[in-house]
């Protein structure tokens, strides 16, 4: 795949990108390590892109059985990462009892994690498979298989003499150590303390005078108080603590022999197994991915040349905004061809939550995503960019209108086909400048391989030759006439949910579209004054352009 930004930054804030990329989440530090360092499917990744939404299908209806959902997410759970035994293994470094516990623990969870894909006759072809079972015994020679790993004596004859040895001379040393316990018990009337410590009061003169003629005994230290006496090992002791010494670096040095030996059988089986490490993270990525489609009752999108086609599509997270306040979410529903669209209507209209829909549905797509939708059907690209909302740039002292011709001019500059989804161009700038601005953008724009939409308040815009023109519904009359009737309560909240927030074709230039800014400017509680002024100005300015209109301003092209 190719090492390209599907989604920059500023593109990923502000369709709220990382608010839905959060809710798939790998079990497995592995998952989320390759979830990390994903990349998208590009446009020549096809047949890639198309066995990924197989192997979706496929874990979805699997994860419906409960029971095996629940075994593989506490297997998924159970793993580990063993990246760093594995690289010190090719480094030449033998591994320490703890590392080889930490691949015994991966090799135990990854023959489950297969064994559970077998049963659900779950196969992939990037399923590294390995003999689990001979690299289980490489780690346990002993009989019975377990998940833990220590240095058996089955690794080597000498392990278990020298470990008897050590117990036979530990063995003896507690023993003459409990003989020389009870004469001193029996001399002193008590024990010594945990420490192997006894303490007596400086007036204590008669045991203080037996102490320090104890040649079991070392006077250690005193204090205004007190005096403490340690008890020192005899002779014999000492001799078999040497003994005991030279038998532990003997069995050190073959148990290191037995780690050498160990690393020099697991190191021609590092690259499948970083195979397999690789394999277990892009499972644990799937099985997020596949949940989060089914929570959302996903579907799988089509890939195809021509354009979109979106029914019912949701924003996840806007939608759950809508939700929390009270709100009506509308579904997205939309065709759009190759090339550039263009969609006027209302404030309040919904026009930038269809475009944030758009590029995340693109997005999520390309990353091998089921999608919220009832049916999606997209065309690949190199970028998805977006261009709204506040473009100002304070590290470099721009401007909000300054701030988006820099943002508009690094979209353009880059190379790769894109689809760009470009919210009121050219909105902080005067407005007859930006009109004209936003008509050169999508005149330009019709000459590129990009497909871009764009929503706009602007009316040439909608008039480009070639461009496909939307608009959205709004608010219709009979919802007006029952807001003019009820105007009681929340005034916002009831043209929220008058509002038809559909996306349609505009058919003809002679298809009004809908101008509702004043009447809800005046529903809102704007001066009676400004609306009577304002309905003046804009009669004004419509008598103007019908004067000034031509049969060839008036074409649309869909």
């Amino acid at each position: 795949m190719p090492a390209y930004h599907l989604l920059d930054e500023k593109t990923k804030i502000q369709v709220h990108w990382e608010q839905v990329w959060a809710q798939a989440c790998p079990y497995s530090s592995l998952g989320k390590h390759y979830k990390n360092r994903l990349l998208p499917f590009g446009p020549n990744d096809r047949i890639a892109w198309q066995e990924e939404m197989n192997a979706v299908k496929q874990m979805r209806i699997a994860l419906e059985d409960r029971d095996f959902a629940e075994t593989l997410r506490n297997r998924l759970q159970s793993l580990r990462p063993v990246e760093q035994q594995l690289a010190l293994l090719v480094k030449g470094m033998p591994l320490r009892v703890v590392d080889f516990f930490e691949i015994k623990q991966f090799l135990w969870t990854g023959r489950g994690l297969q064994e559970s894909l077998r049963e659900k006759q779950i196969l992939f072809s990037w399923m590294t498979d390995v003999d689990w079972e001979r690299l289980l015994r490489l780690l346990n020679p002993s009989a019975e298989l377990k998940p833990d790993f220590s240095i058996d004596d089955g690794y080597d004859p000498r392990l278990a003499q020298l470990r008897n040895a050590c117990d036979e001379v530990r063995a003896e040393i507690r023993k003459m150590r409990k003989e020389l316990y009870d004469v001193l018990h029996a001399r002193y009337g008590r024990l010594p303390n945990r420490e192997g410590e006894y303490i007596w009061d400086k007036n204590d003169r008669d045991m203080l005078a037996l102490a320090n003629e104890d040649r079991s005994l070392i006077r250690q230290a005193e204090n205004a108080w007190e005096v403490i006496f340690r008890i020192v090992d005899s002779t014999d002791i000492e001799k078999l603590k040497e003994k005991e010494q030279v038998l532990m670096e003997q069995l050190e040095a073959v148990e290191k022999e037995v780690l050498q030996e160990i690393s020099r059988h697991f190191l021609p089986e590092v690259d499948r197994l970083r195979q397999v490490h690789q394999a277990f993270g892009r499972l644990d990525w799937l099985v997020a991915k596949s949940e989060w489609a089914n929570r959302w009752k996903a579907v799988e999108p089509k890939w195809n040349e021509w354009g979109w086609l979106i029914e019912d599509a949701v924003h996840p997270w806007i939608e759950k905004q809508v939700c929390e306040k009270g709100g009506r979410y509308t579904p997205l529903s939309l065709t759009f061809q190759r090339g550039v669209g263009v969609v006027t209507g209302p404030n309040m209209g919904g026009k930038s939550v269809a475009l944030k829909t758009m590029a995340l549905l693109q997005g999520l797509a390309q990353y091998g995503f089921h999608v919220p939708v009832r049916a999606y059907t997209f065309r690949p690209v190199e970028r998805i960019r977006f261009l709204g909302g506040d473009e100002q740039t304070s590290e470099h002292g721009l401007s909000s209108f300054g701030g988006e011709v820099k943002r508009l001019v690094d979209i353009l500059g880059e190379t790769g086909e894109g689809l760009f989804l470009m919210d009121e161009v050219a909105r902080t700038t005067n407005p007859q400048e930006g009109e004209a601005i936003a008509v050169g953008l999508v005149r330009h724009l019709l000459t590129t391989e990009h497909s871009a939409f764009v929503a706009t308040h602007f009316a040439a815009v909608a008039k480009v030759p070639g461009i496909q023109a939307y608009r959205v519904i709004g608010l219709a009359h009979e919802k007006k006439e029952e807001i003019r009737l009820h105007q009681a309560g929340d005034m916002l909240v009831q043209l929220q949910q008058a509002m038809d927030y559909r996306i349609v074709p505009l058919r003809t230039e002679r298809e009004q579209v809908p101008q509702d800014a004043l009447w809800i400017a005046e529903h809102l509680g704007l001066p009676k004054a400004i609306i009577r002024y304002g309905r003046t100005h804009l009669g004004e300015q419509l008598d103007l352009h019908a004067a000034n209109s031509t049969p060839k301003d008036r074409q649309v092209s869909h």
